[in-house]
């Protein structure tokens, strides 16, 4: 029995000097707070039809200056995720790949690795049961590296809708991007397609396959320092987001080191302007060269409350110097 239940039985029981009219009133009054916290509750717990939040109003404390989140990254074992739920990141980012988990028997089913990895200490179910059960809420972004894992783990993730209540990002690279990436995207038409059918109130974080850094693809080894995102990146994403009808929220992630020239500036705001209150997600590899200044420029220009920064630690310190100095 509720609290709220409780409380009406002891208005029942009150002496009879209260009147008919009184008691009456502070029923209503009762019902309409039993009302009110039912719904909270339907809210918070994310069930069907109750829009999952967005950042912003999720974490009010970053008062929409979407620069400010902060990030678990590659979040992947037991140990990063307690480590991540332990700590001050509001957003935790995790690969989900087919594998299998550690010391176990049986087939492939999701888990929490980045390729060439098959393998992991921590299940896609594992992972959600311990981060949708923590006392401190975090907002997972789940990225997907195998087109085979994607319908499955909508699946697992939709048994658990009702414990959701925090955001929720949707990860893939389903367009070949700069310099000439190699990695095949993941289907784009499907891949969009399913995620909207499941969560279409979730974030969809789609962008590019890239090809950027130290290139361990190639012998001799190469280190790519140059490159642009280029219109005809923007165009083919914007095609495939209209061509499955996407509604719902839309954020791009872009490689630090391939978005600070001219060409890449101009493509990425022009995109922006296309799918409206869409976003950016800023990230760059352990090793990559970037051009900070640049950077910044498309930052100032684009604005806090449309960009997440989510970089290695040293460009965070370099970007965070850049802001004190200017």
């Amino acid at each position: 029995m509720s609290r709220y239940q409780c409380s009406s039985v002891t208005y029942i029981c009150l002496p009879s000097v209260l009147s008919i009219k009184a008691v009456g009133w502070t029923m209503i009054l009762l019902f309409t707070q039993v009302k009110s916290a039912s719904h909270l509750a339907s809210h918070i717990h994310g069930n069907d039809g109750v829009t999952i939040p967005s950042v912003a109003k999720f974490f009010p404390q970053i008062q929409s200056d979407l620069s400010r989140v902060k990030w678990g990254h590659g979040v992947n074992s037991k140990a990063q995720l307690s480590q991540s739920l332990q700590g001050t990141d509001m957003m935790i980012e995790a690969d989900v790949s087919m594998g299998i988990v550690t010391g176990r028997e049986g087939k492939f089913l999701p888990i929490m690795a980045h390729p060439p990895f098959k393998s992991s200490d921590l299940s896609l179910e594992e992972f959600l049961d311990i981060t949708l059960s923590s006392r401190t809420p975090k907002g997972i972004k789940l990225d997907f590296k195998d087109m085979e894992a994607v319908e499955l783990s909508l699946r697992t993730i939709k048994t658990r809708a009702n414990k959701i209540y925090a955001p929720l990002w949707l990860n893939a690279d389903i367009i070949q991007g700069p310099v000439n990436a190699t990695t095949k995207p993941m289907d784009a038409r499907r891949f969009l397609n399913l995620t909207k059918s499941y969560f279409p109130d979730a974030v969809l974080s789609v962008g590019w396959t890239t090809r950027y850094g130290p290139d361990v693809s190639s012998w001799p080894l190469q280190i790519i320092n140059e490159g642009s995102y280029t219109m005809n990146h923007m165009i083919q994403l914007r095609d495939a987001l209209r061509a499955a009808q996407i509604r719902q929220p839309v954020t791009f992630p872009i490689r630090a080191g391939l978005c600070t020239t001219p060409e890449s500036q101009r493509s990425i705001i022009w995109l922006l302007e296309q799918v409206e209150d869409s976003t950016l997600t800023i990230w760059s590899g352990p090793f990559d060269t970037v051009d900070v200044p640049g950077l910044m420029k498309l930052i100032k220009h684009v604005g806090t409350k449309r960009i997440y920064i989510d970089v290695s630690s040293g460009l965070l310190c370099e970007i965070q110097h850049f802001n004190d100095r200017y």
